[in-house]
């Protein structure tokens, strides 16, 4: 998968390049998968504590840099929301709790899938199937 620089992308949303919002966008882009503020706190806890990560992946949120992933549980997952990993399905492991990526859908589901929010303005649409992995089944 072909990444993205994390200084172009925060100078495109406006964002202050701040050490910590490099380090982090650079660790996000580096995982190349869905992540939790926990798992990226063990890669930068040299850095910067927790409250820190929270408060920028909720920047990160709120500027499309990251999209939460829908779970089973409370837990947040994130992943890189960019031209090198357009929306797709999640399977969710309900033993393992392991989320996979699915491949993405085209144009046409998400066509089909927008009809039923008729009387609404659609701007997000997320897909979680849940059950068993392929070794848990």
């Amino acid at each position: 998968m072909d990444k993205c620089d994390s200084k172009v992308v925060l100078k495109r949303t406006k964002l202050k390049l701040t050490k910590q919002r490099v380090l982090l966008l650079e660790e996000i882009i580096n995982m190349g998968s869905t992540f939790t503020a926990g798992s990226l706190y063990k890669k930068v806890e040299d850095n910067m504590d927790l409250v820190t990560i929270y408060r920028v992946l909720n920047a990160f949120v709120e500027n499309n840099i990251i999209r939460e992933v829908l779970s089973n549980d409370e837990t947040k997952i994130y992943e890189m929301a960019c031209i090198h990993n357009p929306v797709h399905p999640h399977f969710y492991c309900r033993s393992c709790k392991k989320l996979f990526c699915l491949k993405e859908l085209k144009q046409e589901d998400y066509l089909l899938l927008k009809k039923y929010g008729k009387n609404f303005q659609v701007d997000n649409i997320s897909v979680l199937i849940s059950g068993f992995c392929d070794k848990c089944k």
